[in-house]
């Protein structure tokens, strides 16, 4: 038990808990880069594989992997440090990374709802009608609205890091002005 008098957040956890967090995070993280890596060697390797609704699972290992190897990794420094100790620059690329993977991560997943669906629906149909280019267009297109939309994100967001407090932090803060700017109020 830490007391409320503690003037920094550096003293919240004991070294058992950080370091029992970080194998934890690290092991899974050992777990997302192998298996994902192993999906694309796959994937890329054989032929046979390459066939139209596999594109979307290596979509998905290639948004998966962007997460293992530059999300958590940057992510995990702050269970030791308990603040952002890597910079603005890093802090602008991690954040754009992360949003960028767990967006394409998550409409992979969408598309390959989408594209089991359709093969349910009508297995004739599909299988004459879809190829592996429609499926690389749409998985380009995904990743091109993931860039608007992270630009757009940059833009409009305004930046908690500041290094002249006593934590120092990496976190987006949407103003509020911009959900009424969109259309969202």
């Amino acid at each position: 038990v830490h007391s409320t008098n503690d003037s920094t957040l550096l003293d919240l956890y004991s070294n058992t808990e950080k370091i029992i967090a970080s194998i934890l995070i690290y092991l899974l993280d050992f777990f997302l880069i192998t298996g994902n890596f192993l999906v694309i060697i796959a994937f890329l390797n054989d032929k046979q594989l390459q066939i139209t609704r596999n594109y979307y699972i290596f979509n998905l290992a290639v948004a998966d992997l962007i997460l293992g190897l530059l999300v958590m990794p940057l992510y995990s420094t702050t269970i030791w440090y308990e603040d952002w100790e890597l910079g603005w620059p890093v802090c602008i690329i991690w954040v754009t990374m992360n949003q960028t993977a767990l967006f394409n991560s998550h409409a992979a997943i969408c598309l390959i709802t989408v594209d089991r669906y359709t093969l349910v629906q009508n297995a004739l149909r599909y299988t004459s009608s879809e190829t592996p280019e429609k499926a690389k267009k749409r998985i380009v297109l995904v990743w091109i609205v993931s860039a608007i939309l992270n630009i757009s994100f940059i833009i409009f967001t305004e930046w908690y890091y500041n290094k002249t407090e006593d934590i120092p932090s990496c976190s987006p803060h949407v103003p509020v002005e911009i959900p009424y700017f969109i259309g969202l109020d």
